[in-house]
C-alpha cells in the first residue's frame, strides 16, 4: 500500500552543496575526432567498482524546459584528491567534464560542460549533490559522458523522446530536493513530477512481479526468457505537474508512466533487505547442483545449511555466503533490467565469473573480456542490446556450448 500525505508541496529545486561552476568546453576537449570509436574505447568496468573513481555516485537527468536539462549529480567528497593551498587551507578538489551526444549519431556533440569542486577538507558531509543544465532538446535521446580528470569515462542515457521519457520526470522530497538513490522513495515522502502532463491525467504506479525463474548458463542455446508481468500498485492524482506525495512499498523495479499504453515511461529500481534475500535466493541457481536447488524449493534445507556443507566450517561459510551477497548487490546495482540485475544475463556472467578485465560497448552490442587466470582461458561473452517500448535496455547474451567448461570451473572454484 502506498502512504499518502495531505498536504502538496511545489517548491523549485535548487542546487545543493557547493556552486558547480559550469563552463562551456570547446569539442575537442571531449572528443578526438568524435567516432563512435570514442565510445568503445573507455573501459567501462574501470567506473563499476573502482571506490577511487571520483565521478557521481548517483545520476539523476530532468527536464527544465523543451530545450534543456539539469544533470543532478550525487558525489562522494572524500573520493577528490587533497590539495593544500597553504599551511592553514586544505582543500578537496575535483574536475568533471560533461558531454551530451546524439543517441543515433556519436558524431553529434550536443552540449559540453564542466564542473570544478572545491570545499574544505573537514566538511561534514558525505554526500553532495550538483547541478548543471546542459542543452538537450524534447523529442530526441541522448547519451550524457561523464569524465574526471585523468580518469575514464561513464555514460547515463538521457531519454526525451516521448512526453513521458525517462528524463521528463523528477522526483523530490516535499521540500524540493531532487532524490537520486532511489532507496530512499521507501521512506521519505516523494513527489513525482513530469514536465508536461496535461491536467486532469494520473500516475500509474506499476512494478514488474517477481518471478521465479533464473536464465540458464552461457552453454545452454536453448533460451527462453522469463515473461515480464507489471502489477499496478496506484494511481496518483495529479496537481500542477506533481503527484500527492508518496511511499512506496517495497524492492523492485517500477515503471511510472501516465499512459500505459504509450511509448516511454520512469524506471526505478529499488533493492530493499526483503527483495536482496528474494533474489539472493534465486540466484544460488547459478552455483548449485539440480538436487541442491531442489532442497533448497523444497524447504528441505535452508539456505544457510547450503553454505555450511559447501565450506566444510562455520568460518568458511560466513565466507562464501558474504562474497555471493555482495556480487549480488553489485549485479543489482549494475544491471537491473525489468527484473533484479542479479537475475540478467550480465548479472549471472558477474556473480559466476566475477567482474570482467574490460567492458567496451558499441550501440548494439556490449563485450566483456576475462583475460586468462590459471586455468581459466581467454574469455569473451557478447550481449545483444534491444531497447522495450518503455525504454528499458535489455541485454541478451550470445549463448555456446564452448562455454560449458569454463562455467564448471566456475562454479567449482566458487564453491572452494
Amino acid at each position: 500500500m502506498f502512504k499518502f500525505r495531505n498536504s502538496l508541496f511545489f517548491v523549485t529545486l535548487q542546487k545543493l552543496g557547493l556552486p558547480a561552476l559550469r563552463v562551456y568546453s570547446v569539442a575537442c576537449l571531449l572528443c578526438m575526432g568524435c567516432s563512435d570509436k570514442f565510445f568503445t574505447t573507455n573501459n567501462l568496468v574501470e567506473t563499476w567498482l573502482n571506490p577511487k573513481w571520483q565521478g557521481p555516485i548517483h545520476v539523476m537527468v530532468s527536464a527544465e524546459n523543451a530545450d534543456s536539462v539539469i544533470i543532478f549529480l550525487g558525489l562522494d567528497p572524500t573520493r577528490f584528491p587533497v590539495v593544500h593551498k597553504d599551511e592553514e587551507k586544505i582543500y578537496r578538489s575535483g574536475f568533471l567534464r560533461l558531454g551530451i551526444f546524439s543517441f543515433t549519431d556519436k558524431k553529434m556533440i550536443i552540449d559540453t560542460a564542466s564542473l570544478n569542486l572545491s570545499f574544505p577538507i573537514n566538511r561534514a558531509e558525505k554526500y553532495l549533490v550538483c547541478s548543471v543544465g546542459m542543452k538537450a532538446p524534447f523529442v530526441k535521446d541522448y547519451q550524457l559522458w561523464v569524465k574526471p580528470e585523468r580518469q575514464p569515462a561513464r555514460f547515463y542515457p538521457v531519454l526525451r523522446s516521448t512526453y513521458q521519457a525517462d528524463a521528463e520526470w523528477r522526483l523530490t522530497h516535499e521540500k524540493g530536493e531532487p532524490i537520486l538513490d532511489p532507496n530512499e522513495l521507501l521512506d521519505k515522502p516523494t513527489l513525482i513530477g513530469l514536465r508536461n502532463v496535461a491536467k486532469g491525467k494520473e500516475v500509474f504506479v506499476r512494478r514488474f512481479n517477481f518471478l521465479t525463474c533464473q536464465p540458464l548458463p552461457p552453454f545452454v542455446n536453448s533460451f527462453t526468457p522469463c515473461p515480464s508481468q507489471m502489477s499496478t500498485l496506484g494511481v496518483l492524482s495529479v496537481n500542477q505537474n506533481q503527484t500527492v506525495p508518496v511511499i512506496l512499498p517495497g524492492g523492485g523495479i517500477y515503471l511510472l508512466q501516465v499512459d500505459t499504453s504509450g511509448v516511454g515511461a520512469k524506471r526505478v529500481s529499488i533493492i530493499d533487505e526483503a527483495s536482496l534475500q528474494w533474489v539472493n535466493h534465486q540466484a544460488l541457481r547459478y552455483i548449485t547442483t539440480q538436487e541442491e536447488w531442489t532442497r533448497l524449493e523444497q524447504e528441505q534445507m535452508d539456505v544457510w545449511d547450503f553454505w555450511v556443507s559447501v565450506g566444510g566450517s562455520t568460518q568458511r561459510a560466513v565466507q562464501l555466503s558474504s562474497a555471493f551477497r555482495n556480487s549480488v548487490i553489485e549485479a543489482c546495482r549494475l544491471f537491473g533490467e525489468e527484473v533484479l540485475g542479479a537475475l540478467t544475463d550480465r548479472g549471472m556472467i558477474f556473480i559466476v565469473f566475477g567482474a570482467p578485465t574490460s567492458v567496451y560497448t558499441s550501440q548494439t552490442v556490449e563485450t566483456w573480456t576475462y583475460a586468462p587466470s590459471g586455468a581459466m582461458p581467454l574469455l569473451t561473452f557478447d550481449f545483444d542490446i534491444t531497447h522495450t517500448p518503455q525504454g528499458i535496455s535489455k541485454y541478451k547474451l550470445r549463448r555456446n556450448p564452448y562455454f560449458r567448461e569454463p562455467w564448471m570451473k566456475a562454479v567449482e572454484r566458487y564453491r572452494r
